[in-house]
């Protein structure tokens, strides 16, 4: 019986022995993200009117205020009447650059659209709007 006990003791220690004792490291991504930063100079940009089928751009201006290099992995679209354009490379710190979003202004009416800007900044998700109303041609004059 002490045999057995004595075995049972032996192969639990070598088993908890062999785990891979090193220890683990566990981020939350806050410090990484956190030195990265846009810094945008407006996220809305409102059209007003515009002229029915005539493609309009709004542009994003933004500097990476932050200690380490901004990287976009894409920027989503609400719909497929906006066309988002960014840089590929990365903004280093100090730098500026613009995303890029065209509307295809085809259907009249008012229209509200988000894009969402996807990065390793302290704020990953950006939502960025374009607003305004399409007026038919003739129509186009402010009321």
């Amino acid at each position: 019986m002490k045999n057995a006990i004595l075995l049972t003791l032996l192969c639990s220690t070598t088993g908890a022995m062999s785990q891979n004792t090193n220890p683990v490291h566990v981020s939350s991504g806050s410090s990484i993200a956190s030195e990265a930063e846009m810094t945008f100079e407006a996220k809305e940009h409102d059209f007003g009117n515009i002229t029915q089928n005539v493609p309009v751009m709004a542009t994003y201006k933004f500097k990476n205020t932050g200690s380490k290099p901004i990287i976009i992995s894409k920027v989503k679209k609400t719909c497929g009447c906006t066309v988002p354009k960014w840089p590929e490379q990365p903004i280093m710190p100090g730098e500026e650059a613009v995303i890029e979003a065209e509307y295809n202004a085809k259907n009249p009416g008012a229209f509200n659209k988000t894009i969402t800007v996807v990065s390793n900044a302290a704020e990953n998700y950006i939502y960025l709007r374009l607003k305004g109303k399409v007026m038919a041609p003739e129509t186009t004059s402010e009321e």
